[in-house]
């Protein structure tokens, strides 16, 4: 959380595999969940490659109130661009982990958590964020159930529920 003047910045990210589904969650958000009057910008702010990929990241900018900015981000997944993929959790206050479900990107999970794991032991704060874990491609093909998932991916120091969407334990 960042304090300029009387306004809170708040950063949220949307992390994972390429793939996985971050800037179709953040898509649906900013385009059919958040009110027009809350948008800070008409579009989504988006850097792709030409092939219609997330190059570095995108960005939507949301005031909650008039004192608070709630700045969210998806990150790109490809793993050529993981130098910049890495600096995008600085300094965030969430993080939506968006995990593929299907059973062939198991250890591609697996991997981006270590990532995330290894950028929240070294940036300051970030230990702190909270942490929701979503699951997409649950309608698709062969998927990993989720509470088989949760218990693979191992991420112990996080208390998520095996429930898509939700962490914490909350109903």
């Amino acid at each position: 959380m960042k304090v300029v003047g009387d306004r809170i910045y708040l950063k949220l990210i949307f992390f994972g595999t390429a793939l996985a589904g971050k800037t179709t969650a953040l898509e649906w958000l900013f385009y059919h969940a958040i009110p027009d009057e809350m948008k800070l910008v008409k579009e989504l702010r988006q850097v792709k490659t030409s092939f219609g990929q997330t190059l570095l990241f995108d960005f939507a900018p949301i005031e909650i109130s008039q004192n608070i900015i709630a700045r969210i981000f998806s990150a790109t997944g490809q793993d050529y661009y993981k130098g910049t993929r890495t600096k995008v959790p600085a300094d965030s206050d969430g993080i939506f982990i968006v995990v593929d479900s299907h059973k062939d990107q198991l250890e591609n999970n697996r991997l981006i958590l270590q990532e995330l794991d290894k950028c929240r032991r070294e940036m300051d704060g970030l230990s702190e964020a909270d942490i929701v874990v979503m699951y997409s491609g649950i309608t698709y093909g062969e998927v990993v159930v989720d509470s088989g998932l949760v218990k693979t991916l191992h991420s112990e120091r996080d208390a998520c529920s095996t429930r898509p969407g939700l962490s914490g334990g909350h109903p």
